[in-house]
């Protein structure tokens, strides 16, 4: 987008939106800062409203948050639906990268891709840029992980200890607040350390579904993205698990 709207290469795309029926824009966050790109911009959707273009922008913030724009066109990307999107869990960006690079991944562990995936690939856009790198060989992988791995028995404990909970409490049906976030935890620090699908995690804490697994990792991301004590909560029982030996 940056370039395209860029003074003096912006005649060809002129012509093309002149035609459009649907216009959309990717990554509109790239033009923050960069006044005659948004100028271009702000006209392109004052013409595309006037002749009932339907348009469509996705962005990594809202519109009225979005850095470096002016006013007016902020304003005008504001007039319209705002819908917010989750990241796609690490299982969905794992099944694009192996879609798209293939073969190059054979041989593979899957707990190897799985932890490269979720530390280089945050959202879909990056996961395909992983998967491309993959494919052209430009990613040094190693065959195994070892030290990265940990007993899910060792991880329930461990965070059971850290909220003066019992083991079996996790796996229990009880709602309360502080068992909700300890298994969220739990489950969190499982998908990162141990090779176990969400399927078989959810078994070991009360057999819950694919679906409720995925929900409280979900919610646990968040909650830990959001409060630095969470997050030091994190840090310390991986290296307290992985200090164990995964035993």
């Amino acid at each position: 987008a940056r370039r395209a709207f860029a003074p003096g290469e912006n005649a060809g795309l002129r012509g093309l939106l002149d035609r459009a029926a649907v216009i959309l824009i990717d990554n509109v966050d790239a033009l923050g800062a960069r006044d005659l790109a948004q100028e271009e911009l702000f006209h392109v959707v004052n013409a595309a409203l006037d002749r009932g273009v339907q348009l469509v922008f996705a962005g990594r913030q809202a519109p009225r948050k979005l850095a470096g724009f002016t006013d007016r066109l902020a304003s005008r990307l504001a007039w319209g639906l705002t819908v917010g999107l989750d990241a796609p869990h690490v299982e969905t960006r794992v099944a694009l990268v192996r879609r798209i690079a293939g073969a190059a991944l054979a041989g593979i562990d899957a707990a190897v891709l799985t932890a490269l995936v979720d530390a280089q690939a945050p959202d879909m856009t990056q996961a395909l840029i992983l998967a491309d790198r993959l494919t052209r060989g430009g990613v040094d992988l190693k065959p195994a992980a070892p030290a990265a791995t940990a007993s899910f028995d060792r991880i329930v404990q461990a965070v059971a200890d850290r909220f003066g909970l019992r083991p079996a409490d996790l796996a229990s049906k009880r709602r309360h607040a502080e068992i909700v976030k300890a298994r969220g935890l739990a489950l969190l620090l499982g998908r990162k350390l141990t090779g176990h699908s969400l399927d078989a995690l959810g078994g070991m804490v009360g057999g819950r579904d694919h679906t409720t697994v995925l929900h409280a990792l979900r919610t646990t991301e968040a909650r830990v993205a959001a409060d630095p004590e969470l997050l030091r909560a994190v840090n310390e029982l991986t290296r307290a698990v992985l200090a164990a030996g995964g035993r």
